[in-house]
């Protein structure tokens, strides 16, 4: 419901949703979670439907008719279902970080969400 108002979708519009987790030493250290509604991935954005396990930011960054919106940061605390959806255990409690931003391709909308997990923190205390 949120992703929908942050790209100001009609309620019943087509999105498809596409979720990874980056790691690292075989540790996931950010769930990254994409939603790209049907009109987005018209032309020849379509081959995004078909992306598979490269880099969404490699197509992001490198082509010329491409822009991000403002990067918008917050804590996502352990009952909201953002943080359920990153797969962690149910017994961890702490708050998560994570940040989203929609960019647009040829004005078309996709929204990005980079929720940062545990492991990273651990990595680096």
């Amino acid at each position: 419901m949120e992703e929908r108002k942050s790209l100001m979708l009609p309620d019943r519009t087509n999105a498809f949703v596409r979720e990874v987790f980056l790691t690292c030493q075989e540790q996931p250290w950010v769930y990254g979670r994409s939603i790209l509604p049907a009109m987005t991935v018209s032309g020849s954005e379509r081959r995004l439907l078909n992306w598979g396990n490269k880099s969404l930011g490699d197509y992001l960054f490198t082509t010329g008719y491409c822009r991000r919106g403002p990067i918008e940061v917050t804590r996502i605390p352990s009952g909201n279902a953002l943080h359920q959806m990153c797969g962690l255990r149910k017994n961890i409690s702490s708050p998560l970080w994570g940040r989203r931003s929609i960019f647009y391709i040829r004005n078309k909308p996709l929204l990005v969400i980079e929720i940062l997990l545990p492991a990273l923190y651990k990595s680096i205390a």
